[in-house]
């Protein structure tokens, strides 16, 4: 009787734990522009984890009238125009040593998002979307969008994640629309409520005290 009421313990725990979900703070969420170019996105970070160990992350700055690219050693990511319409290019140099298992782009320090829906327009003033779609090159064993915008719609997201189980060497062309955010209200990545973050813990202790009385039973 008393392992029936710890399993139902454990349950009710795991129930809490499995039906919390960040949910974004008001935010006072604005778009500057859904026709973004490469040298509108200054200070995203990319980061290239390597297939035998270490990473680089270098910060993207503009190159051009409409251009821009983060430049590690010996690898490149760079875009020229409109997102919505002409590619990323992610390029290593003739000879590099390394192999990149995976390539990490965190658009929110550079004011910028990703919009992953073709159509219809989820958050108003976005525009249509266009999701990661490779057009030429060693394409990803996989691919994630990941972080929410504070204050807009699931179609807006603040990291791209592309990654290859046996590494990556060369170039890959590849589409990913991006947004941009107003200068006086820069893009913030969604974060728990307070009432979300005390119910992890809550949840979390009550599993701790449940696995010692589990022990000493």
């Amino acid at each position: 009787m008393r392992h029936l009421h710890l399993f139902n313990s454990i349950l009710a725990s795991a129930t809490l734990l499995t039906g919390l979900t960040p949910s974004a703070p008001a935010y006072a969420f604005s778009i500057s522009g859904f026709a973004t170019s490469g040298a509108q996105m200054g200070g995203i970070k990319v980061t290239a984890n390597y297939l035998d160990g270490g990473s680089q992350t270098a910060t993207w700055n503009p190159t051009g009238a409409q251009a821009g690219g983060a430049f590690g050693a010996g690898w490149s990511l760079t875009q020229v125009g409109d997102t919505y319409e002409f590619p990323w290019t992610l390029s290593t140099n003739t000879g590099f040593a390394q192999k990149i298992t995976s390539l990490i782009i965190n658009a929110i320090p550079g004011n910028t998002f990703f919009d992953i829906v073709l159509a219809p327009e989820k958050t108003v003033g976005s525009g249509n979307g266009i999701p990661f779609t490779v057009l030429s090159g060693q394409s990803p064993d996989a691919y994630a969008y990941s972080t929410d915008i504070s204050g807009a719609g699931n179609d807006l997201k603040g990291t791209l994640s592309l990654s290859w189980n046996s590494g990556f060497t060369g170039q890959l062309s590849f589409l990913a629309d991006t947004d941009s955010g107003k200068v006086d209200a820069p893009i913030q990545a969604a974060v728990p409520e307070p009432t979300t973050i005390a119910g992890v813990v809550l949840a979390v202790t009550g599993l701790t005290r449940l696995r010692r009385r589990l022990r000493l039973s």
